[in-house]
């Protein structure tokens, strides 16, 4: 069994990119969609904090129903780190795809550092990580690499209708490499 997109963590609050865009909400557009959502922690935070929010993770049996139409926030944390260098530019695409005119995709990324702190601590813990294509299988089989913002400037200027609405300047919520791309009217 290819374990490699299986990596949603399980966490008892919401993430930091989520945390940091909760502290100044002026982004945040209901309904918003989270996409690649692992097990939902971040849906229901916003659901209790009054944004109307759904998720989507095609690994979770609770949030597999693939959302229709657009929205105007659509989140999309951690996804890109999981996904091997194929599958990240058609997933960014699909996940783009339900961006509303005008509204917002919110991407954060694990930074090559902070991915490459955890290969040293599994490799001292005595469960090494495997280097396979640009990250590693980690010691449970599920694939992490860390993507930096010039890596993901360059899977955005990869796909030309991104890269033309890509005009925030890059974000930081902790350690996480995030970005903001507002679609055309």
């Amino acid at each position: 069994m290819d374990k490699s997109k299986l990596t949603a963590m399980a966490r008892t609050k919401p993430s930091k990119p989520l945390q940091g865009l909760l502290s100044n909400p002026v982004l945040l557009n209901s309904p918003i969609l989270d996409f690649g959502c692992g097990r939902g922690m971040d849906v229901d935070t916003l659901n209790y904090g009054g944004f109307p929010a759904i998720g989507y993770d095609p690994n979770n049996p609770v949030y597999t129903a693939f959302p229709r139409g657009t929205f105007p926030t659509v989140l999309m944390f951690y996804v890109l780190n999981v996904l091997r260098p194929v599958d990240r530019s058609v997933v960014l695409r699909r996940a783009w795809s339900h961006v509303k005119p005008g509204g917002r995709l919110i991407i954060a990324t694990r930074p090559i550092s902070c991915v490459s702190q955890h290969a040293r601590r599994a490799e001292r813990d005595g469960k090494p990580w495997k280097a396979c294509s640009d990250g590693f299988l980690t010691g449970t089989g599920t694939f992490q690499c860390g993507l930096d913002y010039a890596q993901l400037s360059y899977l955005i200027k990869g796909l030309p209708n991104l890269w033309d609405s890509y005009r925030f300047p890059p974000q930081k919520f902790g350690k996480a490499c995030a970005c903001v791309i507002k679609a055309p009217r």
